[in-house]
């Protein structure tokens, strides 16, 4: 039985809310760029306000300003490309 937040459920199950912090590390780079977006406001919906989500730099790819500009999911960068916050 696989981890039921392993990279196969991340858009199938619901997914929890209220974390302050999120790490998605090496992940995003295996979906194509529908899912990334889908993907994205996923996980921008599971942050609390002034939550955290960190991306690995291999997970930053243009299809993250392409697809959808962080402010329409909530989030501002913070310092750098790879790390965001939820207002």
């Amino acid at each position: 039985m696989q981890h039921p937040y392993s990279i196969l459920y991340l858009l199938t199950n619901p997914c929890p809310e209220g974390f302050d912090v999120i790490i998605c590390r090496n992940v995003l780079k295996f979906f194509s760029p529908d899912k990334i977006a889908e993907l994205q406001g996923r996980l921008a919906a599971s942050l609390a306000k002034d939550g955290y989500l960190f991306v690995s730099n291999d997970d930053h790819t243009d299809d993250w300003e392409r697809i959808l500009q962080p402010a329409e999911l909530g989030l501002v960068e913070v310092g750098r490309k790879s790390i965001y916050r939820k207002l």
